[in-house]
Formats: C-alpha cells, structure tokens, sequence
C-alpha cells in the first residue's frame, strides 16, 4: 500500500492442516512459506499472506439452502465447520508464521471473493436460522410460541414469513451480530500466537452485507482497523459508519492499469492519498509481461514508473 512493496496473495492455508491436506501436501506447503519468507527477507517486501474461503473443500452434507429451499453448492456462513474446522485452522497456521516473521508479515488476509457464503441466498440455512432467531431483538414483536413455530419452519418459507412480519432488517442484523463474534474469535485465537498481528478483507465491493460486515466488525478493535482491499471509490461515508460502529478500518483502491490510460495516473495521485490509505494492483496488472495500460502492454520499468506518478 503506501510503502509501494507489501505482496498480498493466497497462502493456500487449507493445505497446512491435517484436517484438509496429506501429509505430503502440508510439508510442500511449509517448505514454500519458508522459501517465500527467506527469498523476501532479502529484499524491502512485505508479505501478506491470504485465506481463500473458495479453497475450503464444501462438506457433502453441506446445509447451505436457497430461499427456496434448493441445495447450494458451497458453506452455510455459521456452519460451525467453516469455522472450527476452516477459517480458525488456517488463521492460526497463518499467525503462527507471522509470528515466525514479525518484520517480513504485518496481517494476514481473507479474499470474500468467490467464498459461497453470506449472500442472502445463504442467509437461511439451518445454522444462519438458529443463530438469526437467537439474536432477534427481545423487544420484536415474538412470543415463546411464536418464535418457537419459527424454529421448525420449513427453508422455503423463512425469508417470506421474516418479510411479512416486518422482521427481515432485524433478523440480517443478527446475523451480522453472530458472524461479528465467530470473526473476534478468530481475531483473538491469532493474536494470542502474534499480538501484533493486523487484518486485511480484500473483496470486490466495499462491505454492505451481513456476512461482510460481521467479519469487517469482528476482525477489528479500537487501535487496530482493518485493511479493506476493495473497487469501491465512494468511501468516506461508509468507512465512518463502521467506525461509529465500533469498527475502524481504512481502504485501498483497486487500480487496474489496463483500464487506465497512461496521463490518468499523475491525476490519480489526489484521489488515492486523500479518499483512501493507499492502492492495490491485481496480480494480472502488476505481473511482468502481463502488464498494460489502456493503450497497450507495459513492461516492468513502465509500470513503476507510472506507480511513482502517484506520489506527484
């Protein structure tokens, strides 16, 4: 980000657990994080390595359900699984090499993208449906009986009978509560291994779901925001709306050197520096020999050179 040389990518995290990987595929993963580490100690690098949620192979009797009731191929987001056996797992391997690395790994991340969960498609599965009846407000207009009659009511009826009721809002915002305390639980398994240890969600748009916002809310703590790598240009508004929720982040704006034409990057200097906290480029954009501009390919020194445009 600002410093113009902290690597983000995926750390294949899964593959370091015994629960996911083979034996032989955890030692070829430990091996590559210590080349990874001892290559980029050599160098000014920082190193963020990513949590995948797409890796994580979906259980077969996975509960994830449709608003209609049809099956989904990927995770129920408060599947105890995705948690316990998943993201916990992998996020403490992961602050285990930060720790190994103070200087080198200063966060670790999550990529939301292409991750099957927390879309309203998937806010009704079994999980999500305990987890949103539990957390409704007590003021909300639901007796013993009433709330009871809901617990057993069939996948297909859920989001119409919330809709009716006029408890839809409420019941997305516990869902947001009870993935904001799976995410401080992950926050605080990492930082008992690395106390230093920041977190950084890279998604395409800036955080507005339950799912995103939960996990936004939960990774964060006063003295420590969360680094939210995202597309979204329009970000005042929304980044002081977590922080009034108890939520501090900063954002990084996604710039893709193929859609931009060259003369744009001295102009986009005042955008990044005072809207954002800084910038990131997509593996594909800052690849050697893959690098271009809207006006054609790019080599390596091209590219810096237009990076450094920025600071102008």
């Amino acid at each position: 980000m600002g410093g113009f040389n902290t690597l983000i990518g995926d750390a294949a995290a899964w593959a370091a657990d015994s629960l996911h990987a083979a034996p032989w595929e955890r030692d070829a993963i430990r091996a590559a994080w210590r080349q990874t580490v001892d290559q980029l100690e050599t160098t000014s690098f920082d190193w963020i390595p990513a949590i995948t949620l797409r890796e994580f192979r979906v259980p077969v009797d996975t509960p994830a359900r449709g608003v209609r009731g049809d099956t989904l191929a990927g995770w129920c987001a408060l599947d105890s699984r995705l948690w316990d056996q998943a993201l916990a797992p992998a996020t403490r391997q992961l602050a285990r090499l930060a720790a190994g690395a103070p200087d080198l790994i200063p966060a670790v991340a999550i990529d939301l993208d292409a991750a099957g969960v927390g879309t309203d498609s998937y806010a009704f599965c079994d999980p999500a449906w305990r987890a949103g009846l539990a957390g409704l407000p007590g003021d909300t207009a639901l007796g013993t009986e009433r709330r009871e009659r809901l617990r057993t009511l069939p996948v297909e009826q859920r989001y119409d009978t919330l809709l009716d009721a006029g408890l839809l809002d409420a019941y997305y915002g516990a869902l947001e509560r009870a993935v904001a305390r799976r995410a401080a639980e992950l926050r605080g398994q990492a930082r008992r291994l690395d106390p230093e240890l920041a977190f950084a969600l890279r998604t395409t748009r800036f955080p507005s779901d339950w799912w995103a916002l939960g996990l936004t809310t939960g990774l964060a703590e006063p003295g420590s925001a969360v680094v939210l790598l995202t597309a979204a240009s329009a970000v005042r508004l929304p980044l002081a709306r977590l922080s009034a929720h108890g939520a501090p982040a900063v954002h990084a704006l996604e710039l893709v050197p193929e859609r931009l034409p060259a003369a744009a990057w001295s102009r986009l200097g005042r955008i990044v520096f005072a809207a954002h906290s800084g910038f990131w480029i997509p593996a594909a954009g800052g690849t050697p020999g893959r690098s271009r501009t809207a006006e054609g390919p790019l080599s390596p020194d091209s590219l810096a050179r237009l990076i450094r445009r920025l600071g102008k």
